[in-house]
């Protein structure tokens, strides 16, 4: 019951956010994917400089040939 409480709670918070007067199903969505994962996080944004360094990994790369355990 609770959980039902959160969410009509959370969707009339976007609904008032948004100067909307009813809450609709837009409202309802948002609610629910911020109680499912939490809060949206902006300031999470990376720099290209930060991406780069993420997707490559400075020459540590793994062998990925299969092993041949007990062979």
């Amino acid at each position: 019951m609770l959980i039902l409480a959160n969410l009509v709670n959370e969707a009339a918070l976007f609904a008032a956010g948004a100067g909307v007067r009813l809450v609709g199903m837009q409202q309802f969505e948002l609610a629910k994917d911020k109680i499912m994962m939490g809060a949206e996080r902006r300031s999470m944004v990376m720099s290209e400089t930060e991406k780069r360094n993420t997707a490559y990994p400075r020459g540590r790369a793994r062998d990925c040939r299969p092993s041949h355990a007990g062979a």
